[in-house]
């Protein structure tokens, strides 16, 4: 099965990464990564990363504020086949690792897999496109995208392309969202295909859309 790197960028979270971190470790597939990029200012992070680290592959390095600039920092140490951004407030279902680690075997066709997202009810919480399954092309983008659910297939094509670091929370621009589907459009003109499937989904808390 694949391998993974999970870059989580995390700024004033504490019970919540706890919660991804639980999650992470109720994996079938745990063959991944979790690399951790730290904007906080004081020791927090350190101090969950210290109780979890016998359970995860756990990697902490710093970064200074802005989200696509910390998860540019997390990518430059990923080693993994598949390349993910769980949010520090969201968590994975037990299966989800093992279920897109064999979607990618079996379409190696595509590039970027994005998946649902549900918030601890049940609803719906990101990715609220009206089809459940769709190729992503640029007129369903913004509705499919969610950087949650994003994994994109490590590649040397894929390593060339970055976040845009004038866009996403805590950049400094009136641009404070759409940064991953931003990265998506980006990655989609160089010839990569990305596929959405509701099939499978991540947590996250509803947020107003």
């Amino acid at each position: 099965m694949l391998t993974f790197s999970l870059i989580v960028a995390t700024l004033g979270r504490t019970s919540e990464l706890e919660n991804l971190f639980e999650s992470l470790a109720s994996q079938v597939h745990l063959n991944f990564e979790c690399i951790v990029v730290d904007q906080n200012i004081d020791r927090r992070v350190k101090d969950i990363v210290d109780r979890w680290k016998g359970a995860l592959n756990l990697r902490v390095v710093d970064s200074a504020p802005g989200l696509s600039h910390a998860r540019n920092v997390g990518m430059a140490f990923a080693t993994g086949d598949i390349l993910a951004f769980p949010d520090d407030d969201c968590w994975y279902n037990q299966p989800l690792l093992a279920s897109v680690s064999n979607w990618f075997e079996q379409h190696t066709e595509y590039g970027i897999l994005t998946v649902g997202s549900e918030d601890l009810n049940g609803v719906s919480s990101g990715n609220r496109w009206i089809q459940d399954r769709c190729e992503i092309r640029p007129s369903n983008a913004f509705r499919t995208t969610f950087s949650s659910t994003i994994f994109v297939r490590h590649t040397a094509a894929t390593r060339e392309k970055l976040f845009d670091e004038s866009i996403g929370a805590g950049a400094k621009s009136r641009f404070g969202s759409g940064e991953e589907t931003d990265y998506i459009l980006g990655l989609m003109t160089t010839g990569v295909r990305a596929y959405f499937d509701r099939t499978w989904h991540i947590g996250h808390p509803k947020r107003d859309m």
